[in-house]
């Protein structure tokens, strides 16, 4: 994060990587993320959200869409299921996870 904030996540204009990109900055100096679904925290480390590019660029694994029918404003995608045992219950509409590691 510049100057302990992270950037504005990147809109469909302007310029995309110097928003979601930081450069010569080592993982320690991002912070973990974490919620809450229905009572379990979920953490999510840099070294998940965050992929080297260039060789020394880290930049956002997610990205902001469209507001979704669910009122949901990013996909996370593969990149959050780093390290995350996921189990898909579709005719029940639920999602069970746990930490793998």
């Amino acid at each position: 994060c510049k100057k302990n904030r992270c950037g504005q996540p990147p809109s469909s204009s302007g310029d995309e990587a110097s928003r979601s990109c930081w450069r010569g900055q080592g993982l320690q100096k991002f912070p973990v993320l974490a919620w809450q679904l229905q009572g379990v925290e979920v953490q999510w480390m840099p070294s998940q959200y965050l992929l080297r590019q260039d060789g020394f660029r880290l930049c956002y694994t997610f990205r902001p869409t469209e507001v979704l029918p669910d009122g949901s404003h990013v996909v996370l995608g593969a990149s959050w299921m780093i390290n995350q045992e996921l189990l898909f219950d579709i005719d029940g509409k639920r999602l069970g996870l746990t930490n793998s590691s």
